[in-house]
């Protein structure tokens, strides 16, 4: 799967997230963890062509998912905030505002509705 296409699925995943709030919750574990590496990975690698906008895809994804769904993130809250707070992805927010205002939202949803 190219890597844009790979961002929109979970784009289209985190629309159908806002849509069915907590009917979602059984499909989480197959799709969440994947979410949270690719953010990692994207991070890891914002040199690559192309990885700056899937991460960006990646990040909003995770922006609705912490909105609506906070309270269900309990297990993964440890790998959330890894994901947030990794030196790779603040190291190139400072580029990017956009990514460090997305940061800065699931962070403060985590903290206010979980």
């Amino acid at each position: 799967m190219t890597l844009h296409l790979f961002g929109c699925a979970f784009v289209c995943l985190s629309s159908v997230c806002r849509a069915v709030d907590p009917v979602v919750f059984s499909l989480l574990p197959k799709f969440f963890p994947r979410l949270l590496s690719e953010v990692n990975y994207c991070s890891s690698t914002s040199n690559v062509s192309g990885t700056k906008a899937v991460l960006q895809c990646l990040l909003a994804a995770l922006e609705v998912i912490t909105d609506k769904i906070p309270q269900l993130l309990g297990p993964y809250l440890p790998d959330v905030l890894g994901a947030l707070l990794s030196s790779s992805l603040l190291s190139s927010a400072p580029a990017s505002a956009q990514v460090l205002m997305t940061v800065d939202c699931c962070i403060l949803n985590l903290a206010t509705r979980a």
